[in-house]
């Protein structure tokens, strides 16, 4: 049976795994909001926001705080590895892993916003187009799906039980036709 409403699937543990992006492909990946769409065929988006931190050497980070915290580590190693710049107390650019303001950063943040769409059998679009994160997403909200098709005829068929017991127990009660004495 497939989903009418992005309620019928527990969202929460497809953005758990978000931070994991970080270490794989570098990209931190928030949630934005989520909820009813326009769009055709689908039963809602999400919208996520996308920050890329890459250093002049080329290089991108790939730890976050979240996910060290995540992992019962601390927040940052001292010193830090991803800035070199020496800290400064002058209002200027803060490094995304230790926090510190860097008078000079050595690194190019990017940040970009996509939708993504999900259609009622699970599979997600992404607007603009992006691969890791439809491949990395759509995996995981159709196991949610699944689970949902597996688990919602037997979870119908006891509403509908426990429906059925409450009206036998409501017309014990009060019977339809008996008169007032």
């Amino acid at each position: 049976m497939p989903i009418t409403s992005l309620t019928d699937i527990p969202l929460t543990t497809v953005f758990q795994d978000l931070p994991n992006l970080v270490t794989t492909h570098g990209l931190f990946v928030d949630v934005s909001g989520y909820g009813n769409t326009t769009i055709p065929n689908s039963i809602g988006c999400i919208l996520l926001k996308i920050i890329i931190y890459t250093r002049n050497d080329g290089t991108m980070l790939q730890e976050s705080r979240v996910l060290r915290k995540m992992r019962n580590l601390p927040p940052c190693n001292f010193p830090c590895t991803f800035c070199t710049s020496t800290p400064t107390s002058d209002k200027t650019d803060t490094c995304p892993l230790c926090l510190l303001p860097c008078e000079k950063p050595c690194w190019k943040k990017e940040t970009r916003s996509i939708v993504v769409s999900i259609s009622p059998s699970g599979s997600i679009t992404t607007e603009p187009e992006e691969e890791i994160i439809a491949n990395f997403l759509e995996n995981r909200i159709l196991a949610q799906v699944k689970k949902y098709d597996d688990t919602h005829e037997h979870m119908q068929f006891m509403l509908d039980e426990a429906n059925k017991k409450k009206e036998e127990l409501r017309q014990r009660r009060s019977p339809i036709g008996k008169e007032e004495v």
